[in-house]
């Protein structure tokens, strides 16, 4: 696949801009499925999209609409749990959990040093993001079409790093994954 081919999928990722509708309430990103199964030349690909369309977002000014939204949310549910549910990234790209997973997915079974030494240079809120991404991506798979891979133990490192960040986001974030995929991998009961 092309350089031009993968920032094609990178970004059809990121802006949700292939979706699978059956007509059911089930629907899936296409695009971010097919990321996450990608090679490993996608990961440049996907770094170039993270600092030419994500990290200059990161300060451009909210819309009116999206603003008086999060605040209605933050008024029902609390400003932690409100801040965090109504991030601007996620309505300005609605596909960011996918892109990210994916780039965490292929990364960290083929070159994790690479992977994560690039997300810790992120802006905080993108390194969130990330890590946020984690509990989705990781863990026990729960079936034959499931999106998660076992972790990797550069992956478990990563997150034990960033559980002592100075950084609440951060540290929460990592917290909630490292809990999230150790209960993943626990028996169920039948």
């Amino acid at each position: 696949m092309s350089d031009d081919a993968l920032r094609k999928l990178a970004e059809d990722t990121l802006y949700k801009r292939r979706m699978h509708r059956d007509g059911s309430c089930f629907t899936w990103n296409i695009a971010g499925e097919e990321l996450r199964t990608a090679p490993p030349d996608v990961l440049p690909v996907i770094e170039a999209v993270v600092r030419d369309v994500l990290v200059p977002a990161l300060d451009l000014p909210e819309d009116k609409e999206f603003a008086e939204s999060r605040e209605a949310l933050i008024r029902i549910v609390g400003p932690r749990v409100g801040a965090s549910v109504a991030d601007q990234f996620g309505h300005r790209f609605p596909g960011l959990t996918e892109f990210l997973g994916a780039y965490l997915v292929v990364g960290s079974h083929t070159d994790p040093e690479r992977i994560f030494s690039f997300v810790r240079g992120l802006p905080s809120r993108l390194l969130g993001a990330s890590i946020s991404a984690v509990p989705i991506y990781f863990g026990e798979p729960t079936g034959p079409n499931s999106v998660r891979v076992p972790p990797t133990a550069e992956l478990t490192e990563f997150l034990q790093e960033m559980s002592s960040s100075q950084t609440e986001l951060i540290r929460d974030a990592a917290m909630c994954a490292i809990d999230a995929v150790r209960k993943s991998r626990r028996p169920r009961k039948r």
